[in-house]
């Protein structure tokens, strides 16, 4: 089974949601569209097994010194349920093998049956489920034997191992196998040494970090699934390499085949080229799904075809699910034209016909009937393989359409380093609070495909005092950390803290991540609402806000956190409005730890523009409060927003996210604070529309003063994008939204979000130049919507492309966007999320999304925005996305 699988059969793997992308170049496979109606006649076909099987070059031989070819399909749930799931026994197992089809069974000629299972139960059961291990074992041998008496192989593949006991019950997809799995194997081999018809697939999907622990093992740390708490678990333990099951298989006496697959969730064969294993009769084996880096002929010719011309290579899994079957039709095609063995992923039965769409699973009952797409792909071209005389009477089979071409995607679609994803190893929150009806998260994301992250979290303790807290987040993987839990706060608990937090990737395997602080809060002054950042990624001396409100409903705060190591930050508050400066404060922030500064003591006009000064480097954020505010166009509104300092002030700002229709209020507040210029500021907006319309507008901002310009009398109701210039000075933009949010979500059955509130955002430096954006925080479950809104400002057409991945590590690609010329576009992240990447039975994991955006041609800027009401509070955030 693919990518980071749970005991729970509708869990879906990492990665394997991305689907096909259309619209973009393709590449066709030379003969790929007539190829299965004909590939009986080029192509050795075996209707039964015929071992003992030996491997010569490139091929299998069997018994008869013949080429044979391993074609069938994947029978899945030993490996989750210790008493198995669905039947098991012969009549029903036949349906994968050669027979007539009747009104109530479709037979569809394989010769090969895989079944996947658990070291745990195969060594100690399930007791909560009152299944034995001798129990297990007992099914196990009855199940294969079944598969035997009917002339089929059968492949053994320990799917899940145990983490060196850490993971018990059925165990997990950890990355490597592990002491338990050498036991296994010497029981496994053993037993079946002298059956020449069952094969050996020693380890399901490997994902080490290099080839060095493939081969010989190492010490393994990685996060998975745990059965017994029902959540992830990360752990360490030692694993052991490829070649040590191989030669504890051989030490038995057992001659059978041995299915070794590659590193990458067992993708990649690459090195195979240069060190294969040591030993006998040994398979190479690939396991290709439609993730961004698996989807493409370059990525199987690299990976895997290359290889086949040297060594014996088949896969044993493999599959899609999106209803689709352009992806498959495709890799069968071109198993064939390698004259690679291959089955297909999943003989299982998830409900109704529909769960084709969440689960790659091939038929809708257990009499054979093919699921729609790709089931009913796999079953014609299987059935293509069988000599005309010797189908049954009343066996047809239907010519495949011909294929989908699988695309060649752009050079970043599936080449990490082209991409040059953006990540951070150091991550800085100045702001932070919990307890006294506060809940904060950590929203941690690692983009990276192949590499796990270990990350340590560090809170600095407003009052003095640190915690640390070590966590890993898995590769194409988001991490979702309670800060409540981590400082012992929980929010229904009268005590609060207020702490700033440091996040560190504390190896060197990992690149970096991207790290949201989402904090939601009950009844603070009568508001319960929420706000949100992305950090920084370094700290500063200067640090520039256009806006701090201050009372007639306002509360705001200035946090500065100074990390450890150092000395005592002395830190200089300057307030500017109307030309002059109008307040000042100071504090010293000891070293290690969090201050804090109140505006209000300050006696301040009702807006004013700040610059904050240190004497080293520090990071500052400015949290604020409003309760029963004047919001324009919303109306009276409450809420809450968090706005990190600009550490420069620019000439240009940029604004992807903007609306001004009914309900929405949205401001400009522009702040001339050029100290070194003391000139206005001549500063022109344009103000961009999603149908390709722009509007021009100019206003005069003196010196170290603040405009607060009104979007909505100037410009048209609809969704905006803004860009805002300046000539004469620097300024520092922020973009005021106020709402009443009303928005019903018909992929959720019919709910509605409504949500009044405000955000507060300062804007990307300008030009545009970047072409990726990462955001690790998103959250689409029942009271939340998220939405993307896309900021061209170039002169040509922008192709963006999206890469969503969940808490479960199921990830998702749509098909390019394609945004005009100086125009802006909105994506409902929420549809696109339940339609695609959340299952029955799912917890808050399904609906907790990171993102990535980017494009391979010009710019663009790429904003966030959520609105939610649930748990007691409402509002929206909105983000730009981490650009490095």
């Amino acid at each position: 089974m693919p990518q980071f699988f749970f005991p729970r059969k509708w869990i879906l793997p990492v990665g394997v949601l991305m689907i096909v992308f259309s619209g973009i170049a393709s590449f066709w496979l030379v003969n790929a569209t007539n190829h299965a109606a004909n590939a009986a006649s080029s192509l050795p076909f075996h209707m039964t097994a015929t071992g003992p099987y030996h491997t010569q070059g490139n091929q299998v031989l069997d018994a008869q010194g013949q080429p044979y070819l391993f074609h069938g399909m994947g029978r899945d749930g030993l490996e989750y349920n210790c008493k198995g799931d669905g039947p098991l026994d012969a009549a029903h197992l036949a349906y994968m093998g050669p027979g007539t089809n009747s009104s109530g069974n479709t037979y569809w000629w394989g010769n090969t049956v895989r079944f996947p299972v658990s070291e745990g139960f195969w060594l100690n059961g399930d007791p909560a489920s009152g299944c034995t291990a001798a129990q297990y074992q007992s099914l196990v041998k009855s199940t294969i034997a079944a598969t035997n008496s009917l002339g089929l192989n059968a492949v053994l593949d320990l799917q899940w191992s145990d983490a060196g006991g850490h993971s018990p019950k059925s165990g997990s997809a950890w990355p490597m196998p592990d002491a338990d799995s050498v036991t296994f194997w010497q029981q496994a081999a053993t037993l079946y040494k002298s059956s020449p018809n069952v094969l050996f697939e020693i380890f399901n999907e490997p994902y080490p970090t290099n080839w060095a622990c493939w081969y010989a093992g190492c010490s393994s740390t990685a996060t998975s699934f745990s059965s017994t708490c029902s959540c992830q678990q990360a752990v360490t333990y030692q694993s052991v390499g490829i070649q040590t099951l191989v030669n504890t298989i051989r030490a038995t006496g057992a001659t059978n085949l041995i299915i070794a697959a590659g590193i990458n969730w067992g993708f990649d064969l690459s090195n195979i080229n240069t060190k294969p294993l040591t030993g006998s009769n040994i398979i190479y084996d690939t396991h290709p799904y439609p993730y961004q880096d698996k989807m493409t002929v370059a990525s199987w010719d690299a990976s895997f075809g290359s290889l086949s011309a040297k060594l014996p290579v088949m896969s044993t899994e493999s599959g899609e699910y999106d209803c689709k079957s352009s992806f498959e039709s495709q890799l069968v095609s071109y198993f064939d034209s390698h004259k690679m063995s291959w089955l297909g992923w999943a003989w299982d039965v998830q409900g109704t016909a529909s769960s084709v769409c969440g689960f790659p699973q091939v038929i809708t009952d257990y009499q054979g009937t093919p699921a729609a797409t790709m089931g009913q792909m796999e079953y014609q071209h299987l059935l293509s393989y069988v000599p005309a005389g010797t189908r049954p009477p009343g066996t047809t089979i239907t010519p495949p359409k011909a294929p989908t071409p699988v695309p060649t995607l752009p050079p970043s679609a599936h080449n990490p380093s082209a991409l040059n994803n953006p990540t951070s190893k150091n991550w800085y929150f100045a702001e932070g609070r919990v307890g006294a009806n506060f809940t904060e998260y950590l929203t941690l994301s690692n983009p990276s495909t192949t590499n796990s992250c270990p990350v340590t979290i560090q809170y600095l303790i407003e009052g003095g005092g640190t915690i640390t807290k070590n966590v890993t987040i898995a590769h194409s993987s988001r991490l979702t950390e309670s800060v409540n839990q981590d400082l012992g706060k929980p929010a229904n608990q009268a005590a609060s803290a207020s702490a700033s937090a440091i996040v560190t990737v504390s190896s060197s395997s990992c690149s970096g991540i991207v790290a949201e602080r989402p904090i939601y809060f009950v009844n603070y002054h009568g508001i319960s609402s929420g706000s949100d950042v992305i950090g920084a990624t370094h700290l500063g001396q200067s640090f520039y806000f256009a806006d701090v409100p201050n009372g007639n409903g306002y509360t705001s705060y200035v946090t500065v956190m100074n990390p450890p190591g150092g000395s005592a930050a002395t830190i200089t508050a300057g307030y500017y409005a109307g030309g002059k400066q109008v307040g000042s404060q100071k504090l010293t922030v000891q070293a290690g730890s969090r201050g804090t500064l109140s505006p209000a003591n300050a006696n301040l006009p009702a807006h004013t523009a700040l610059i904050v000064e240190s004497n080293q480097p520090v990071l500052v954020e400015r949290p604020d409060y409003f309760a029963n505010v004047a919001g324009g166009n919303a109306g009276t509104v409450s809420g809450s927003s968090s706005v990190i300092g600009a550490q420069s002030l620019a000439k240009d700002w940029l604004f992807a996210e903007g609306y001004t229709g009914g309900g929405f209020q949205e401001n400009l507040v522009i702040a001339n604070l050029d100290t070194v210029a003391l000139a206005t500021a001549n500063v022109t907006i344009n103000i961009e529309y999603d149908n390709g319309t722009k509007k021009t507008f100019t206003v005069p901002v003196p010196s170290l003063s603040q405009v607060i310009w009104n979007v909505n009398q100037n410009a048209a109701a609809g969704n905006i994008s803004a860009d805002v210039s300046a000539t004469g000075a620097n300024i520092v933009v922020q973009r005021q939204l106020f709402y009443q949010y009303n928005h019903t979500i018909a992929q959720k059955n019919g709910f509605q979000v409504t949500a009044r509130g405000g955000s507060d955002m300062i804007g990307e430096v300008g030009p545009a130049s970047t072409t990726t954006y990462n955001f690790a925080e998103g959250y689409s479950n029942k009271g939340y919507n998220e939405w993307l809104t896309l900021q061209n400002p170039t002169s040509s057409t922008e192709t963006i492309y999206l890469t969503l991945v969940n808490g479960y590590g199921r990830v998702y690609s749509p098909p390019g966007i394609q945004v005009p010329a100086a125009s802006r576009h909105t994506v409902d992240i929420t549809a696109m999320v339940l339609q695609t990447m959340v299952l029955p039975g799912d917890d808050h994991r399904g609906y907790e999304v990171s993102l990535t955006a980017y494009t391979t041609g010009g710019a663009f800027v790429a904003e966030r925005p959520m609105y939610s009401n649930a748990s007691g509070s409402q509002g929206g955030t909105v983000v730009i996305g981490y650009t490095a």
